[in-house]
C-alpha cells in the first residue's frame, strides 16, 4: 500500500508540474503576442502619421505658393489685391460680370461655382446666364443685396488632388443695379479640400 500512495504522489506532482510548466509557457507565448502585436501596431500607427505629415507638408506648399503667386503679382503692379488673382480676367474685371454666361477662367486660375443670394443658391456653374439671372435680381432696387460667390480651382498632383474655394461677399445697396459696380466686395474665406 505503500508503494501506491508513493506512486500517487509522483503522478499528482507530475501533473502538477506539467500543469505548472504549461501555463508559465502559455504565459509567455502570451506576453510575446501581445508586445509583437502591440509593436505591429506601434509600426503601422507611425507610417500613418508620416503619411499625414507628408500630406500636410504637401497641402501646406500648395497653400503657400498660391499666396505667393498673389503677393509677387499685388508688389509687381499686376493685381491690385487678391480679388484681382481670385476673381480677375484680362478681359472682364470680375469672372462674374461676364454677359454671355459663359464661365470664364479668371487669371488664377479659378472659375464660378456658384452663387448665393441670403444663403440660397441662385445659380450652379453651367446652369444658364449668371448674369442675366444677378441683373434680374438687382432691378428689385428696394431691397440691400448680398451676394456669396463661391470660386473654385482644382490643383491635382501624383500625391493628392485639392480644390481651393474662395467665397466672396458682394454687397449692393439700395438703388444699385449695376453688377460691375458693388458698394462692397471682399473675400469672406478661403476653403481647402480633398476630393477623389
Amino acid at each position: 500500500m505503500h508503494l501506491k500512495e508513493e506512486k500517487c504522489r509522483e503522478k499528482g506532482f507530475l501533473i502538477l508540474s506539467v500543469f505548472f510548466i504549461v501555463t508559465i509557457i502559455m504565459g509567455v507565448l502570451f506576453i510575446g503576442y501581445q508586445m509583437v502585436y502591440s509593436k505591429g501596431k506601434k509600426i503601422i500607427s507611425s507610417l500613418e502619421g508620416q503619411k499625414l505629415r507628408f500630406e500636410k507638408e504637401n497641402i501646406e506648399t500648395i497653400i503657400y505658393n498660391e499666396f505667393y503667386k498673389i503677393e509677387k503679382g499685388v508688389v509687381k503692379g499686376i493685381y491690385s489685391e487678391s480679388l484681382d488673382y481670385f476673381a480677375g480676367n484680362k478681359n472682364i474685371k470680375r469672372v462674374w460680370e461676364e454677359k454671355n454666361g459663359v464661365i470664364v477662367i479668371s487669371d488664377g486660375g479659378y472659375q464660378l461655382r456658384r452663387i448665393l443670394l441670403d444663403r440660397k443658391v441662385v445659380y450652379v456653374a453651367g446652369e444658364g446666364n449668371f448674369y442675366s439671372k444677378l441683373s434680374t435680381i438687382l432691378k428689385n432696387e428696394k431691397t440691400k443685396n448680398t451676394f456669396e460667390i463661391e470660386l473654385e480651382k482644382k490643383i491635382e498632383n501624383r500625391e493628392l488632388k485639392l480644390k481651393i474655394i474662395i467665397k466672396v461677399l458682394l454687397e449692393y445697396k439700395f438703388r444699385n443695379t449695376n453688377i460691375e459696380t458693388p458698394d462692397s466686395e471682399k473675400i469672406r474665406e478661403v476653403v481647402v479640400n480633398k476630393y477623389v
